[in-house]
């Protein structure tokens, strides 16, 4: 058991038991070549701290095509930090400028000579596969073309296996850390460049456990409800967790390796921070901390847009005050109130209200003991209608004439891979479907004919537009009417006959459960689909009267994920039973959907949690264009911006300083609405 109790001898000088208010410190700088004077794009700079400060901090930013940069960190200690900026020259020397966070902002500029093109430049990724298995993929650029690529992964103990001269290999590491890895490569026009990249070797198993109480210095109570910020900036790993009745708090950090430092930090009643840091470990790591309790109460709510409510704009309030108040009047801006604690309220006209809610603690006289009021705006959505027509083969079912068919169509919300039903509708009439009143947001149709129509056996159920599996589908932006959302059936192959037969069962991997009404695609030796089926009951599902030949199974459930199951049956095994289909909460591929049709990169948010404005960049070989969205937990959409022409790496600033406290989604698509990326932000 560790305690982590930072007695450190400079802090105590500046600040009693060890106390520091959070201050937030701006970093910025230009790089100019020495020889022209000219801002230089796309150069790294390193900004860190001094690690024997209990304040840790490291990060890579890059120049902007001006050869600017800047960054932001938030809660540093109010006693003075040392910043280290630093960047390389043509020579491979290093440049520092140091500065303190008392001074900020710390202005760096460097005048370096920088090396001319080349013809090439090395660059690559790194990602997991399993375990200790990591892939590493060359995006290397050049003006020719690479012949060569020879790689170090920095673990010797590997033996020969930690080098490879594969353009993209895979290494097996000999154990969890961090290491060094080296890309050199050559090119056709005679350029060669290296690339060194520090990564973090992590198996899932890794993990550290961290926890302990917070305690009222002047009772020895527990303390309820207090925030604990815990924060690893090397693995970029960001959480708040709230201490129980008994003022506890306990966090996980999954596939973390040894001796990262980590910083657990709370505020006290004087909105002092309490920052105590401890290095990752195999042994739970305890962090308690004695503070002072604000008595008087405070209030604060959150309001959430009930998209599953069928009655447009309906929010849910829900009471987060401080202090146990027994009164709560709420004004909800449009002339409407309330004196419940956690209200449901409907704005019937679109706009910005102005949402106040006062509380009150009043003793058994009537007498107040505390009151405190609070304010949000509060925006409302907008909601659109869906439709479009259903084709089974050159026309829409009954349309011109009556076919015998009836329709069902299943809307989806999508928010990157979380697909979640909304609604389903049966039809007939000229084979026309809609969805009415649908709260704008992201989502995929799905459609198919009931079991009875006509021709139900001839053709298979389809997405939007003519595909049978919904990662390979394209979502759509609902924020207008759409009404010609049509969606093709894929035909079946009614030919098939024979004396072969498949059988076996769909299963929910993550619980081992059978499920009920799963459907099944059977696609032949070249993965054209030619049947679909749904399991029973009992998650059994048949296909039967089949030719001799190789088939590929795949059970499609919105919203999941699985792998494809190869069968061969013949003369000598004829029926192929005990087939186990399994299904996945999680990506199971390796490959997210729609990555195989880009080479987008897309960085990471910075800095998360955010307090006003973030950052990330975006690379792509080719010229394109790019949609970015952010998005409440509940999919309203907050913000929307088109970047009309990307190439190379853009370092976009998007603003958050307007936005209510809270969990968001940073939603990164092409102009053609295909996903790229997406990203949980935190807003303090």
């Amino acid at each position: 058991m560790i305690k982590a109790r930072t007695l450190i001898l400079f802090l105590l000088i500046f600040f009693s038991a060890g106390k520091a208010s959070g201050v937030t410190v701006y970093l910025r700088g230009t790089i100019t070549d020495i020889q022209g004077i000219a801002g230089v794009p796309g150069h790294k700079v390193y900004i860190k701290t001094d690690f024997s400060s209990p304040f840790h901090y490291y990060k890579t930013v890059y120049t902007d095509d001006n050869g600017y940069y800047a960054d932001t960190v938030h809660n540093v200690p109010a006693y003075p930090v040392s910043f280290q900026i630093s960047t390389f020259d043509c020579n491979n020397e290093v440049h520092i400028i140091t500065g303190l966070s008392t001074n900020s902002p710390i202005i760096a500029d460097f005048q370096i000579c920088v090396p001319p093109y080349s013809g090439c430049r090395a660059d690559f990724t790194c990602d997991s596969i399993a375990g200790l298995d990591y892939q590493f993929t060359d995006h290397s650029e050049t003006n020719s073309s690479i012949f060569s690529w020879n790689w170090d992964f920095g673990d010797p103990a590997s033996g020969a296996n930690n080098l490879s001269s594969s353009q993209n290999p895979h290494h097996l590491y000999s154990a969890s850390g961090i290491y060094n890895v080296k890309l050199r490569i050559h090119a056709v026009n005679g350029c060669q460049d290296s690339l060194v990249k520090t990564v973090f070797i992590r198996i899932p198993e890794n993990r550290v456990i961290i926890w302990g109480h917070i305690i009222n210095e002047q009772t020895g109570e527990p303390i309820l409800n207090n925030p604990v910020m815990i924060n690893a900036t090397l693995i970029q790993y960001s959480s708040v967790v709230y201490s129980d009745v008994s003022g506890a708090y306990a966090d996980t950090i999954a596939a973390i390796p040894d001796g990262i430092p980590i910083s657990v930090a709370t505020y006290d009643c004087n909105n002092l921070l309490h920052s105590n840091t401890v290095y990752s470990s195999p042994l739970p790591l305890e962090v308690d901390f004695n503070i002072c309790l604000n008595e008087q109460c405070r209030a604060g709510f959150i309001a959430v847009l009930d998209s599953n409510n069928k009655v447009q704009n309906t929010f849910l309030f829900q009471d987060l005050s401080y202090g146990d108040p027994n009164k709560w009047t709420w004004t909800f801006g449009d002339g409407a109130t309330s004196q419940e604690r956690n209200p449901i309220h409907q704005f019937t006209t679109p706009g910005n209200y102005t949402v106040i809610l006062s509380i009150t603690k009043e003793d058994s006289s009537g007498a107040w003991t505390c009151f405190d009021s609070t304010s949000r705006i509060v925006k409302t959505s907008s909601y659109y209608n869906i439709g479009g027509l259903l084709f089974a083969g050159k026309f829409p079912i009954n349309n011109p004439h009556n076919s015998g068919d009836t329709g069902v169509a299943y809307l989806y919300r999508a928010h990157n891979q979380w697909i979640v039903p909304v609604d389903t509708t049966n039809f007939t009439y000229l084979g026309y479907y809609t969805f009415l009143n649908v709260l704008e947001g992201t989502y995929i149709v799905k459609a198919r004919l009931t079991d009875g129509s006509v021709h139900y056996d001839e053709f298979l159920p389809a997405y939007n537009g003519d595909q049978v599996k919904w990662q390979m589908t394209d979502s759509f932006l609902l924020d207008q009417n759409i009404f010609d959302n049509s969606i093709h059936l894929f035909a079946g192959n009614d030919s098939l006959s024979g004396p072969a037969m498949l059988q076996g069962s769909v299963i929910h991997k993550d619980d081992n459960s059978t499920l009920f009404n799963a459907e099944v695609l059977l696609f032949d030796d070249n993965l054209v689909p030619v049947r679909a089926t749904n399991t029973d009951p009992e998650g059994f599902f048949e296909f039967a009267a089949l030719p001799y030949g190789t088939y590929n199974l795949y059970p499609e459930v919105t919203g999941k994920y699985a792998r494809i199951l190869q069968i061969t049956v013949d003369s000598l095994h004829p029926v192929a039973d005990g087939l186990k289909l399994e299904v996945f909460d999680h990506d199971v591929t390796g490959i997210s959907p729609g990555q195989e049709k880009s080479n987008i990169m897309i960085g990471k948010i910075y800095p998360n949690p955010v307090t006003e404005d973030f950052q990330f960049w975006v690379r792509s070989p080719n010229t394109i264009r790019i949609q970015v969205e952010i998005l409440t937990l509940t999919g309203e959409r907050i913000f929307l911006k088109t970047v009309g022409s990307v190439q190379g790496r853009m370092l976009l600033t998007l603003p958050l300083q307007n936005v209510p406290c809270g969990i968001y989604f940073l939603v990164v698509k092409t102009g053609e609405g295909h996903i790229l990326n997406t990203q949980k932000i935190i807003k303090n």
